[in-house]
C-alpha cells in the first residue's frame, strides 16, 4: 500500500462523503459508478471491438467475440480453458484509449504464444478495470506481470490502478470468485459512509478509518458470527451460504490489499488457500453454523416460559390426551390463535402473561422435539446398543419407529412429534448446538448416534 494509494482512497471517500452530506442516499451502485472511473477519462473504444474480433479470428488459442447480451465487453477466452472462474486469479491492466488497441493486441498475442490459459474481457469505456485477465495460478500471473512491466508501449499507456486493490506498478491483482471485487468494495464503502452519517462523523472519513471499519465488521460477522443474518439480508445475497463465503473471501483479499504491511506473496498465499475446495467447504459449514445460531439468538426462552410450556403440556394431556395436546400446539404455531387453549386452570392467561407468542411457542416445541429424540435415543442405546440405535435413526427417515424402545411411552411421543419431514432438521440442529460444524446429509445420523454413544459412556 503506497502513500499515493492511501491519498487516493482518502480523496475518494471524502468525495462520497460530500455526496452524502448533500442529502443523496449512498448505495453500492452510486459508489461503483464513481469508483471505476477513478484516474480515467471515460473514453469509449467500442469501435475497436470489431477490429479485435477480426484480428484474432484465425488464432487457434483464443476465441474473441462480443455477446449480444453483454455487448459492453469484448471477450477473450482461451479455447481449451475449462477451469471454473471461481478458481482463477484476476489481473486488471488498465490502459488509456491511445494505447489500448495495440496494447491489447500485444498482450493477447503474448498469452497465445505462451499458451497461458485465461478468461478475459475488455470494457467499452476507459476505466481502471478496462482490461481484465483471469488466470489459473500464480505462475501465470507472474509471467503476465513480467511481460507488461517489460513492454514499454503498454507501460506508457497504463492509467492509475484501483487504489483499493493490491498493485504491482499499475497492475492490480485480486481474487473475487463468482462475484465482482469492485462491487464488494462498493458495498463496504456505502455501508461505511452511511454508518458515518448516522454517527455524525462524515467529516472524518479516511483510509485508516475505513480499514478499521471493514476489519472490525469482518471479525464481528465472519469470525464471531454476530448479526450475520441482518448483514446477509442487507446485501440481498441470493446465493446463500456459497455466496456469503465468497463475500468473506473477497473481504479478506480487500483487507490484505489495504494493509500497508502486506506483500504480494501474502496475496498469492491467500489465493492459494481460498481455491482449496476443502477450505471452501469448511468455511461454508462455519457460515451455516453462524447463521443458524444467530437465528436462535433472536428468540430467547426464559425459565418461566419453559415452565409454562411444561404446564400446558401436562394439563392438556391430562384433560384430553397427549395427541390432542400436541395437535393444539401445532395449530397455535400455524395461526397464533390462543383460543386453541382452554381457559381452565388459567392456562390461556399464563401463556399470554408470559409472552408466549407463536414464535416462542414454536421454539419451545422444537426444544421439546429435541428433548424427546435425545432421550429415546439414549434409552434405545442403553437397552439395545449402538447398532440398534443407528438402525432406528435411519428407519425414522421412512417413518418407521419400531426399532426405538417404547420405555416410558417415548416411542409414542416420538411418533406424535417427529417424522421424516423434520427429522433431518432436528438432528442437524442438535449437532450444531453441540458444536459440530457440518453440512446437512446422512452423515448427521452417524454422528448423532456416535454423540449419544459417547454421552452414555461418559
Amino acid at each position: 500500500m503506497k502513500e499515493n494509494q492511501t491519498n487516493r482512497i482518502d480523496h475518494f471517500l471524502k468525495f462520497i462523503s460530500e455526496i452524502s452530506k448533500s442529502g443523496i442516499q449512498i448505495d453500492s451502485n452510486l459508489v461503483y459508478a464513481n469508483l471505476v472511473k477513478l484516474g480515467s477519462k471515460g473514453s469509449r473504444f467500442d469501435d475497436y471491438f470489431t477490429a479485435w474480433v477480426q484480428r484474432f479470428k484465425t488464432n487457434k488459442n483464443i476465441n474473441v467475440f462480443v455477446d449480444n447480451n453483454w455487448n459492453c465487453f469484448c471477450q477473450f477466452k482461451s479455447i481449451y480453458d475449462d477451469k471454473n472462474p471461481y478458481y482463477k486469479l484476476k489481473l486488471y491492466i488498465p490502459m488509456d484509449k491511445e494505447h489500448i488497441y495495440k496494447g491489447v493486441n500485444d498482450l493477447f498475442d503474448f498469452l497465445s504464444h505462451q499458451n497461458i490459459q485465461h478468461l478475459s474481457k475488455v470494457t467499452i469505456n476507459e476505466r481502471f478495470d478496462d482490461v481484465v485477465i483471469r488466470v489459473n495460478n500464480v505462475r501465470c500471473a507472474k509471467e503476465i506481470m513480467k511481460y507488461v512491466n517489460q513492454n514499454d508501449y503498454i507501460k506508457q499507456g497504463l492509467i492509475a490502478p484501483n487504489p483499493f486493490a493490491f498493485t504491482d506498478g499499475n497492475i492490480s491483482l485480486v481474487w473475487d470468485g463468482m462475484m465482482s471485487y469492485n462491487t464488494v468494495i462498493s458495498n463496504w464503502i456505502s455501508l461505511y459512509i452511511n454508518q458515518c452519517k448516522i454517527n455524525n462523523c462524515l467529516d472524518n472519513v479516511s483510509y485508516i478509518d475505513f480499514y478499521t471499519y471493514v476489519y472490525n465488521m469482518y471479525n464481528k460477522i465472519f469470525i464471531e458470527g454476530k448479526d450475520i443474518n441482518n448483514f446477509l439480508n442487507s446485501l440481498k445475497l441470493n446465493g446463500g451460504i456459497k455466496e456469503l463465503t465468497n463475500y468473506q473471501y473477497v473481504t479478506r483479499i480487500l483487507l490484505i490489499s489495504l494493509n500497508k504491511n502486506s506483500t504480494l506473496d501474502d496475496l498469492f498465499n491467500e489465493f492459494n488457500k481460498i481455491v482449496i475446495p476443502i477450505n471452501q467447504k469448511n468455511t461454508e459449514n462455519k457460515m451455516n453454523y453462524f447463521i443458524e445460531n444467530d437465528k436462535k439468538q433472536d428468540i430467547l426462552i426464559d425459565n418461566t416460559q419453559e415452565e409454562s410450556f411444561n404446564l400446558l403440556l401436562f394439563e392438556l394431556s391430562k384433560n384430553s390426551g397427549i395427541e390432542n395436546a400436541i395437535l393444539c400446539i401445532k395449530r397455535f404455531n400455524e395461526t397464533g390463535d390462543y383460543r386453541y387453549f382452554t381457559r381452565k386452570n388459567n392456562i390461556r392467561n399464563t401463556l399470554l402473561s408470559n409472552n408466549i407468542t407463536k414464535d416462542v411457542m414454536n421454539q419451545l416445541f422444537i426444544n421439546f422435539q429435541k428433548y424427546i429424540l435425545i432421550n429415546v435415543s439414549k434409552l434405545t442405546y442403553e437397552k439395545y446398543g449402538p447398532i440398534q440405535l443407528s438402525r432406528a435413526l435411519f428407519a425414522l427417515k421412512n417413518n418407521n419407529y419400531m426399532y426405538f424402545t417404547n420405555e416410558n411411552n417415548l416411542r409414542k411421543y416420538l411418533e406424535l412429534l417427529i417424522n421424516n419431514n423434520n427429522i433431518d432438521d432436528i438432528i442437524h440442529d442438535i449437532l450444531i448446538e453441540s458444536g459440530y460444524n457440518i453440512s446437512q446429509n446422512d452423515d448427521d445420523y452417524w454422528i448423532f448416534s456416535e454423540m449419544v454413544s459417547n454421552s452414555k459412556k461418559k
